[in-house]
């Protein structure tokens, strides 16, 4: 016989329909079995349905919460360190317990290459690859305005210190940078960080609409030139020319803020508004008006960078000014390397790197 009719009719087991959080509607559930995995194939706890085991920690799609906090709650100051995917289930995804990630449904390929860096975040250092092979082939043609978010440029710029270290360069540069441009810190170093939208308490504030063009624009700058050394430590196995070392670093910061000062000085007839703007919001954050606040700083974790630069210059910091600026990441590089953090060292550094004049770039 000649079978012309092939119909093959499944055996359903398992169904269900989810609410945003994992919790089964009951009237789009059912099962003929003991299948024990359910939401985000999550395996059900034997003491209790609705808890799903997500390996870290064990989550209670009930209450929406998980039982315990997470392991790594000092990156995510903001958050809950109980909330399931920074309460937003719809754009992130929690794989194993440890901290939200994009969820990859939502996102295209070239989205994917820029946001892995958030998933990779955590497990870069062991065998995650697919970061690294968007990273470089973006720093190549220098795509800093792809990272759009603060968040996805602290990706970049925490796998390139990971990079560097792999290359076996002697540089603190991109600790120091991985710190800084941080979700929840303020740009000290990059003065890249948009106030109004990334620090924890600040949304009550409101930084004009010149202000934030002004950082987006520094932001972008400062990456493609850190992106040009990623480039060079590629092709040729050095950075700024050299095998690397705090002398070679405090140059390459020098070379950065003078085109931070490029863009500075470019806002013309704006510059001390902007400039203003910028240093009233951060200062009525961190308490820079008059005598940093170390304690209040250090809840966003660049305090001891802008306490000892303060102590150096003798006056509070203005961020539109190019030593002040210098002396800020002299201080980051100085606690790096666990070298003498004195005001009269911090000084030395910043006459050092002013006497050299490195050439002001677009």
């Amino acid at each position: 016989d000649v079978v012309d009719d092939w119909r093959f009719l499944g055996d359903i087991q398992n169904l269900n329909n989810f609410y945003p959080y994992g919790l089964n509607v009951d009237e789009g559930t059912w099962s003929k079995s003991s299948y024990k995995f359910s939401y985000n194939g999550k395996q059900e706890e034997v003491f209790d349905k609705n808890y799903l085991d997500y390996g870290a920690r064990t989550f209670d799609r009930k209450k929406i919460t998980f039982i315990k906090t997470d392991d790594i709650e000092r990156h995510f100051p903001s958050f809950s360190p109980y909330s399931y995917a920074n309460n937003n289930p719809i754009a992130l995804i929690d794989f194993n317990g440890y901290a939200a990630k994009w969820n990859p449904a939502n996102l295209g390929k070239k989205d994917w290459w820029i946001y892995d860096g958030l998933n990779a975040y955590y497990n870069m250092f062991t065998t995650h690859n697919t970061y690294e092979s968007a990273a470089l082939h973006n720093s190549s043609l220098l795509n800093a305005r792809e990272y759009k978010s603060i968040a996805s440029k602290h990706a970049w710029y925490n796998w390139a210190n990971y990079y560097v270290n792999k290359k076996g360069i002697n540089t603190k540069w991109f600790s120091v940078s991985a710190t800084i441009v941080s979700p929840f810190q303020a740009g000290a170093l990059d003065v890249n960080v948009s106030l109004a939208e990334y620090i924890p308490g600040l949304n009550s504030l409101s930084l004009n609409p010149n202000t934030n063009n002004f950082l987006y624009n520094v932001a972008n700058a400062v990456q493609k030139f850190n992106m040009n050394l990623v480039n060079e430590i590629k092709s040729n196995g050095t950075i700024n020319g050299s095998a690397g070392g705090f002398e070679n670093d405090l140059y390459i910061l020098a070379q950065e803020q003078s085109i931070v000062q490029g863009v500075i000085d470019k806002l013309g007839d704006m510059k001390e508004e902007v400039m203003s703007d910028y240093n009233t919001s951060f200062g009525n954050v961190i308490g820079l008006t008059g005598t940093v606040s170390k304690v209040t700083l250090e809840t966003i974790n660049v305090g001891e960078y802008l306490r000892l630069a303060e102590d150096a210059v003798g006056a509070p910091l203005d961020f539109g000014n190019y030593k002040h600026r210098l002396a800020i990441g002299s201080a980051g590089l100085r606690l790096q390397y666990g070298m003498d953090t004195s005001p009269k060292a911090i000084n030395g550094d910043v006459q050092k790197m002013t006497e050299a004049k490195p050439e002001k770039k677009d």
